[in-house]
C-alpha cells in the first residue's frame, strides 16, 4: 500500500501501488491479524464513505466481522436488548433515519469522531446504557476544548439526540437514562460564536442587494429570491425545474431529481411563492434560459469542452452547477455590490438568505408552526406531526408577509 491517504478510526485507506482503485485495512481484534480488501471505488469520496460505514461496524462488533455479521439487536431475545453496543446503537440510528444518503454519511462521520473520542478518553464505556450525563458533559467539553464554533459543538452532539431518540421509541422504557443525559443543555453560544446579528439581513438591506443584484447577475437575483423570499435551501432552487413552477397556482415545489435528494421528508413541499419571486423566475425563463435536448433544469452549467474530464458528481450528471461554484460567484458579487456601496451586513454571506427571511417574518408575526412547513423543518411535537395540517391558504399568508419585505 502506498502511503496512507486517510485514517478513519480504526480502518486505514490508501490505494494499491501503480493501480487507481482504493484498499482498505484493519486489525480482525479476533485473530489479531490485518484484513486487506480492495474496493472496487475510484473516487476518494465514495472510498471514505466505505472506510467510514466499515468503522462503525467493526466498533459495534468489538473490532471483528465475524461478530458484525450476527443478527441484529432487533432480532435478539428481549432480554439482551439493552446490550447494544455504543456503534451498534448509532449505526441501528442512521439506517432507520428519514435523512438521504448526504446525511446520513454525515452522521456516519459525526459518529466516527465521537467513536474515536470514546476510545481515547473513556475505553470504559462500550454500551450505549453506558452514555450517561458525565460522558455527555465530557465530550461537549471536549469538543469546545477543540476550539470549535458553537455551531460545530452542536453537529457533534447531533448523532447523539440521534440515537436517544431512536433508541428510547423503538425500546421504550430501556435508555430513558441515556436520552435524559443527551437532552443535557449547553450554554448559549456568545454574540461572536453565534454571528448572526452581523450576518443577516435586515429588509431594507435586502431589497438593496435584490435591486442591485437584478441588473448585473439575473441568475444570482433569482437565487437571492429564493432565498431570502421564500426561505428555501440553496440546493433546492440551484436545481430547480420547469416543471416544478406553477405560475397559475403561483407555487414552487420541491422534490428529487436527477441532481438533488430533498434533507429530510418534511423538506419534500410545495410552497406559495410572493409575487416578487415568481416574477424573478419568470424575468429569467424568458430572457435567459435555453431549453437543452429536454432537460427542463432552469440553471445547467455550461458544458464541458470536448477532451475534458467527464463528470462524476449528481449535479454534474445532470449538467447542473455545483453548489461551491455558485458559492464563490455570491462571494464576488457580495463584495462587489459592497464596493458600490450597498449596505450589507458585515458578515453576510448567500447562506444567511435563508436566516434572513425566517427572522423578517418571525418579526413581523408569522406563526412558527406554519413556518417550519414552509421551510421545510421537522415538526417534533404530536400535534404538528398527526394532528396539524398546514394548508396552501395558511402557508401564503408566509407568502403574502414575504412580499411585503420588497414592498
Amino acid at each position: 500500500m502506498e502511503k496512507v491517504k486517510h485514517k478513519v478510526g480504526r480502518v486505514l485507506l490508501g490505494k494499491f501501488d501503480g493501480c487507481q482503485k482504493f484498499e482498505v485495512r484493519w486489525r480482525d481484534k479476533k485473530t489479531g491479524k490485518y484484513v486487506r480488501t480492495r474496493l472496487d471505488h475510484t473516487r476518494f469520496s465514495d472510498a471514505k464513505a466505505y472506510a467510514e460505514a466499515l468503522n462503525v461496524r467493526l466498533i459495534g462488533s468489538g473490532g471483528s466481522l465475524e461478530e458484525a455479521g450476527k443478527p441484529a439487536a432487533a432480532e435478539r431475545p428481549r432480554n439482551q436488548e439493552a446490550d447494544h453496543t455504543v456503534g451498534q446503537a448509532a449505526l441501528e440510528a442512521i439506517r432507520s433515519s428519514d435523512a438521504n444518503d448526504i446525511c446520513r454519511v454525515q452522521y456516519t462521520r459525526l459518529y466516527n469522531a465521537f467513536a474515536s473520542y470514546l476510545e481515547e478518553h473513556q475505553p470504559g464505556v462500550a454500551l450505549w446504557r453506558d452514555v450517561t450525563e458525565r460522558v455527555v458533559q465530557e465530550y461537549h467539553e471536549h469538543c469546545r476544548g477543540l476550539a470549535r464554533s458553537w455551531d460545530t459543538v452542536r453537529q457533534r452532539l447531533m448523532i447523539l439526540r440521534l440515537t436517544a431518540r431512536h433508541m428510547t421509541r423503538t425500546y421504550p422504557g430501556r435508555y430513558r437514562v441515556v436520552t435524559d443525559a443527551v437532552r443535557l443543555k449547553r450554554r448559549g453560544p456568545s454574540a461572536s460564536e453565534l454571528g448572526l446579528a452581523d450576518a443577516i439581513l435586515k429588509p431594507k438591506q435586502l431589497r438593496a442587494f435584490l435591486a442591485w443584484l437584478a441588473p448585473r447577475d439575473p441568475m444570482l437575483h433569482v437565487f437571492a429570491c429564493m432565498g431570502g423570499l421564500c426561505g428555501m435551501r440553496g440546493r433546492e432552487y440551484h436545481y430547480l425545474r420547469e416543471r416544478d413552477i406553477d405560475f397559475e397556482r403561483r407555487t414552487v415545489t420541491v422534490t428529487e431529481n436527477e441532481a438533488h435528494s430533498p434533507k429530510t421528508r418534511s423538506s419534500y413541499r410545495t410552497i406559495p411563492v410572493c409575487a416578487a419571486a415568481l416574477g424573478s423566475l419568470r424575468t429569467w425563463m424568458d430572457r435567459h434560459w435555453q431549453r437543452r435536448d429536454g432537460d427542463d433544469f432552469l440553471f445547467p452549467a455550461p458544458k464541458n469542452p470536448i477532451g475534458g474530464k467527464p463528470p462524476k458528481f449528481r449535479h454534474a450528471l445532470a449538467g447542473c452547477f455545483a453548489t461551491e461554484t455558485i458559492s464563490k460567484r455570491f462571494r464576488k458579487a457580495i463584495d462587489a455590490a459592497k464596493a458600490d456601496g450597498v449596505d450589507l451586513a458585515p458578515r453576510f454571506m448567500a447562506r444567511k438568505l435563508r436566516a434572513t427571511f425566517v427572522t423578517a417574518l418571525r418579526d413581523m408575526g408569522a406563526d412558527y408552526a406554519d413556518l417550519q412547513t414552509y421551510v421545510g423543518q421537522t415538526i417534533g411535537t404530536v400535534l404538528t406531526v398527526h394532528y396539524d395540517h398546514a394548508s396552501t391558504e395558511r402557508l401564503r399568508k408566509i407568502a403574502d408577509l414575504a412580499q411585503a419585505l420588497v414592498s
